[in-house]
């Protein structure tokens, strides 16, 4: 399956745990800038975070800190 599409001349990848047909975030990493989109809406904004910013969000992802369940994983 291609998990991998174009827009505004960016190409973006979409995880391949992502059901087909489903929303999900993609991704576009291009010079030092790493770019976000929501798969199932078209015209959703691209969202734009520099490569500190992105490593400190992975940070807290990792670290659990985004975790909807109280207590962590």
């Amino acid at each position: 399956m291609n998990n991998t599409f174009v827009k505004n001349k960016l190409i973006f990848s979409k995880s391949s745990f992502s059901p087909r047909g489903k929303s999900c975030v993609a991704v576009s990493i291009s010079g030092d800038y790493v770019y976000l989109t929501d798969t199932k809406d078209t015209h959703a904004p691209i969202l734009t975070f520099n490569k500190k910013e992105w490593e400190a969000f992975l940070a807290g992802v990792n670290a659990g800190e985004f975790n909807l369940t109280p207590g962590g994983k």
